[in-house]
């Protein structure tokens, strides 16, 4: 299975985001989330790259105060249309907070796990 495929049949709901690069030269976006492992016991570090990342957009960066302890993915959806490849991630920004959109298209995802 592609990193592709596999970030396509994955959940993320309610996943703590550790943390959120971008890099508008090199046009890489790397999201680090901690998803929870029932059968360890323990949340695992699950690190997305994107490569060849263009067409951004974001209501996230919109957000008038993120507590940062706070933020989390609450879904995903990549759609692939006329061969562009396109992520959407909804994310939660604090209790009782407006969600947010994080969108952008990208060429290539790799996807490591780590441990927490």
């Amino acid at each position: 299975m592609t990193d592709l495929e596999k970030l396509q049949q994955m959940s993320l709901h309610d996943t703590a985001i550790n943390s959120l690069q971008i890099n508008f030269e090199a046009r890489q976006l790397a999201l680090v989330v901690a998803p929870y492992n029932e059968a360890l016991d323990i949340y695992e570090e699950l690190h997305l790259s994107f490569l060849g990342v263009n067409k951004l957009s974001s209501s996230f960066l919109e957000t008038k105060t993120i507590p940062f302890n706070e933020v989390e993915v609450t879904s995903h959806e990549v759609t692939i249309l006329a061969g562009e490849m396109t992520v959407t991630f909804i994310i939660l920004t604090g209790f009782g907070e407006p969600s947010a959109k994080l969108s952008f298209a990208f060429e290539q995802v790799t996807l490591n796990q780590s441990r927490a």
